[in-house]
């Protein structure tokens, strides 16, 4: 299916997260295990599929301990933008020869390295043009990747013109089902657990991974971690109330996020004042 195409996984990655500085390189287990980059990096080394694993970072000085980390375990490193990672991973593709791109974040610790495998075997069978884990939420939060070709990524550096989109690097794809075959890749029954988070975005994530890597080692699946779960409900409770952050393709979707938020608080001053901005 992909025979003579070089594929390859750009993991994005910096020092400086709002909620949790550093997290990419907080040990998991917390005592003697390996950061938490490592972990993504080294399973996404089991994808058969996939002919390198990239980190793309940023040239500030902050993500210097993060290269260095990175370069010591045997991963190349693309530097670029702090804001603008669509421009790190159009370099990074480039410098690399990509002709396809997983895109990863590396605060997914305990990415599932099989889904990663099925993810783009479908996507060649069915000749899509996008296809992602975690358009449709069925899957744990931080079981997510996406493919995506190298001609795909250079139109949308092109074309991708906002900040959100040059963040978030698939949003110029995954809003245009007209435009590009969108294939969305569902959880089978007994991994459908849209609710969990094993991503590392807050202290409370940590807390919850530590404890599934504490017990499991650095080696497990999601069906592994979802049947600890139910031996184990204590560990869920961890980061039951953690909610993600959200980024919204356009501005009205922003307002009206904030809107129901100020309805649900009681802040009915601020509330109007939304109305009067959707509604002008």
């Amino acid at each position: 299916m992909w025979e003579g195409k070089k594929i390859g996984a750009i993991v994005q990655a910096r020092m400086s997260s709002s909620r949790l500085p550093g997290k990419v390189l907080m040990p998991l287990p917390p005592l003697d295990g390996n950061p938490a980059l490592w972990h993504t990096l080294s399973r996404l080394g089991h994808v058969s599929a996939l002919d390198t694993v990239i980190v793309a970072t940023s040239a500030d000085a902050s993500d210097n301990p993060l290269v260095q980390a990175s370069e010591s375990w045997g991963f190349p490193v693309v530097r670029g933008s702090l804001s603008d990672v669509l421009g790190r991973f159009h370099k990074a593709a480039n410098e690399h020869d990509l002709d396809y791109i997983i895109r990863v974040t590396g605060d997914c610790p305990a990415l599932d390295p099989a889904l990663v495998q099925e993810l783009i075997e479908g996507h060649f069978e069915e000749q899509a043009d996008f296809s992602s884990l975690g358009i449709e939420r069925t899957y744990p939060i931080g079981m997510d990747a996406a493919i995506f070709s190298r001609a795909m990524l250079e139109e949308a550096n092109i074309h991708a013109q906002s900040a959100y989109q040059r963040e978030h690097v698939t949003p110029y794809f995954r809003t245009q089902p007209d435009k590009f075959k969108i294939r969305v890749q569902r959880a089978s029954k007994s991994q459908y657990a849209p609710t969990l988070r094993f991503t590392l975005d807050t202290p409370e994530d940590y807390h919850f991974l530590s404890a599934i890597f504490d017990a499991l080692g650095p080696e497990f699946d999601l069906l592994e971690a979802l049947d600890l779960l139910r031996r184990k409900p204590w560990i869920q409770k961890l980061n039951e109330g953690t909610h993600q952050k959200k980024g919204f393709d356009t501005e009205t979707e922003e307002l009206q996020a904030a809107l129901q938020f100020c309805l649900t608080q009681d802040l009915h001053r601020a509330a109007e004042r939304i109305r009067a901005w959707l509604n002008p």
